[in-house]
């Protein structure tokens, strides 16, 4: 008796031990991000009032490293917020390449996706995927369809010297044809 007794103590210490374990772990909570409020207030201290680093912190509350990590990110982004995080893998294109392909859509509208692979790879040397390159006009809201192609021989001259010569005829001198509802059947 004296040994299971024993063995069930050591068995509820350990167990015990283990559940302030974890307890303790819990209670361990990342702190709450700073307000951009208050973010704000520390530019404003420490660059436009030109307060010290030390002196704002223990003004508002925070370190003095929160202090120059806030007064960085302004310097450089100017912004106070900090970046969003971009999940997922880094993009194949660079923004030079992404206008590559974007000059070659916009030149040839009908242009295959083979071909703009084609002329990325003459121009910067590096070879894409067809899968990349379709992803990238997707992001950049481009369609696969052909876009629509302008007749050279529309002239904005021509269509004003049409419209001014219309002008001046009755309306009944004009046949209206309506082929909306047109059938072969018909």
């Amino acid at each position: 008796m004296n040994l299971i007794t024993s063995y069930a103590r050591a068995h509820l210490k350990t167990r015990r031990r283990f559940q302030n374990y974890v307890a303790s772990k819990r209670k361990q909570v990342m702190p709450k991000a700073l307000s951009d409020d208050l973010r704000w207030r520390i530019i404003w201290q420490h660059l436009f009032r030109e307060e010290s680093a030390k002196q704002v912190a223990q003004n508002l509350y925070v370190s003095v490293k929160t202090v120059k990590r806030i007064s960085d990110l302004f310097i450089r982004s100017g912004g106070v917020s900090p970046a969003k995080h971009r999940h997922g893998p880094c993009r194949k294109l660079s923004e030079q390449e992404q206008l590559i392909v974007l000059d070659c859509l916009l030149a040839k509208p009908g242009i295959y996706l083979e071909e703009v692979q084609l002329d990325l790879f003459e121009k910067t040397g590096t070879w894409i995927s067809k899968s990349t390159i379709c992803r990238e006009t997707k992001r950049m809201d481009l369609t696969r369809k052909k876009m629509r192609k302008i007749a050279l021989q529309r002239s904005d001259i021509a269509r004003a010297t049409f419209m001014v010569q219309v002008e001046h005829m009755d309306s009944s001198m004009f046949l209206w044809v309506d082929e909306t509802g047109s059938d072969r059947r018909n």
